[in-house]
């Protein structure tokens, strides 16, 4: 039983993976998004802004900083111990009051003791050192670098915001101008399948009239000769259909054998319109002009920071700490051997002369806020030039589908003509072929120039900010 449902199980999930995906421009561009390397590299350079902005930051928090340092001494010279002489010293001065007072008959009391006397000699270091100190740090004010740095950092993060979202609207182009090359694949190896089906009825045609007496070899062998000379057409045609759909599915991240069917279509049933007003658009809509207005607002903020070096920095200082010599570590702690500090304050450091240094990084920092602005300008009027130059494209490929669409309908009926004096004897197989060939190019040429109007439409759009997800 277990066997059945199992072999059911598969059967059922092999059908369903053979069946095709059903694509549209909207759905591709979405499995794009999700599997292309370049957005989710910048996905994560979005998410390093965010990290920058908590480095920035940590400028103003305080830092502490804590160190620990045990030794051993394994051997230590020895000097006079001081305690000694001064406790021989003392002894003498006891001496000499305990012997005045024994001449005096009405002292009451008893002699006063002796101090012991400590070793003469002793080792100059204890065998253990111990020491530890926790070092505080608060910055109160950084000549302004601390503020403008997180304010750096804020326009950083909108920066690979922006960066992110063209990183998209890049993708999308390229996703949907890759659609739009599978869908003339597709309808360019339908095309030539259907001229392979219309060449091969004339043969049909031709044959019977041949073996009818109606017509000559010469006409029947040219009629062969034309659906020969078509297989390899159709074979490349269904070969660049299958690269072309290969393409894709690599770009949205699906394998070669997974079959996709798309459902849009090269007609694009109304003409494209286009706004004259393309330079206000692109100045409001393009990502670019966005993003190097970012980075000449760093830029600005880092001419601050150069300038900040011309200001004091002032900070907050505290210590504490502890010192211990012992020759049994388990005295470490004790009153007599171990000794501990705690301070605070203020320090403060102003550069009065760097050599011209500071003044040399403000003038750097500024020129190269110049150059950036020179260089948006320059960005502006190449993108509006872009604009235009699609803008026409979009024109010129609005009129090319009209002139194709009738040279097509020209083609048709070209070719009902030539077939029909071919009929009534009054043409040849050879005008009918010419004709047949010309339909042929006519119905490539009007899908190309659909498939060229598309793109054109795109690039306007892209040049204008409307292509955005």
């Amino acid at each position: 039983m277990k066997k059945i449902v199992v072999t059911i199980l598969i059967s059922v999930l092999s059908v369903f993976a053979s069946q095709p995906i059903k694509l549209d421009m909207k759905k591709t561009v979405s499995m794009a998004i999700e599997n292309n390397e370049d957005i989710l590299t910048a996905e994560k350079e979005l998410e390093k802004s965010e990290y920058r902005y908590d480095e920035a930051f940590s400028g103003a928090l305080p830092r502490i900083d804590a160190k620990i340092t045990y030794l051993r001494n394994l051997y230590s010279s020895e000097i006079t111990n001081m305690s000694y002489a001064l406790t021989g010293l003392g002894n003498q001065v006891t001496n000499i009051n305990n012997y005045i007072a024994s001449t005096d008959p009405n002292y009451p009391g008893k002699e006063i003791p002796l101090k012991p006397m400590p070793e003469k000699d002793v080792e100059f270091m204890k065998d253990n050192s111990l020491s530890w100190e926790i070092n505080l740090i608060q910055p109160i004010w950084l000549g302004g670098k601390v503020g403008t740095a997180v304010e750096i950092a804020e326009i950083y993060e909108k920066l690979s915001q922006e960066s992110y979202k063209l990183s998209k609207d890049q993708v999308a182009l390229k996703i949907m101008k890759l659609y739009n090359s599978v869908l003339l694949a597709k309808e360019a190896y339908k095309v030539m399948k259907i001229i392979k089906s219309d060449a091969n009825k004339n043969l049909e045609n031709i044959e019977n009239m041949f073996n009818n007496g109606l017509v000559s070899e010469y006409d029947f062998v040219k009629a062969k000769s034309r659906v020969l000379a078509l297989d390899p057409k159709v074979l490349d045609f269904e070969n660049r259909f299958i690269l072309a759909k290969n393409s894709l599915k690599s770009e949205i991240g699906l394998d070669f054998d997974r079959a996709i069917e798309l459902t849009g279509s090269l007609k694009n049933g109304s003409n494209p319109e286009v706004d004259e007003n393309f330079k206000e658009l692109v100045e409001k809509n393009r990502r670019e002009i966005k993003l190097m207005e970012y980075k000449i607002s760093i830029l600005d903020e880092n001419v601050k920071i150069k300038r900040s070096g011309y200001y004091p920095n002032i900070l907050a200082i505290g210590n504490y700490t502890f010192k211990s010599q012992n020759d049994d570590f388990g005295d470490t702690f004790e009153k007599n051997y171990g000794v501990n500090a705690i301070s605070v304050g203020l320090t403060a450091n102003w550069s009065i002369f760097s050599g011209g240094e500071t003044s040399a990084k403000v003038d750097q920092a500024q020129v190269d806020m110049k150059k950036a602005r020179l260089e948006l300008q320059k960005t502006i009027r190449l993108l509006k030039l872009q604009a235009q130059q699609n803008m026409q494209n979009v024109k010129l490929g609005i009129r090319e589908v009209e002139s194709q669409e009738e040279y097509l309908k020209e083609a048709k009926k070209a070719l009902a003509i030539a077939n029909t004096r071919f009929n009534n004897d009054l043409g040849t197989q050879l005008e009918v072929i010419d004709a047949q060939t010309k339909l042929e190019q006519a119905r490539l040429n009007y899908i190309k120039a659909e498939y060229n109007l598309r793109n054109y439409n795109l690039d306007y759009l892209y040049s204008i900010g409307k292509i955005k997800l």
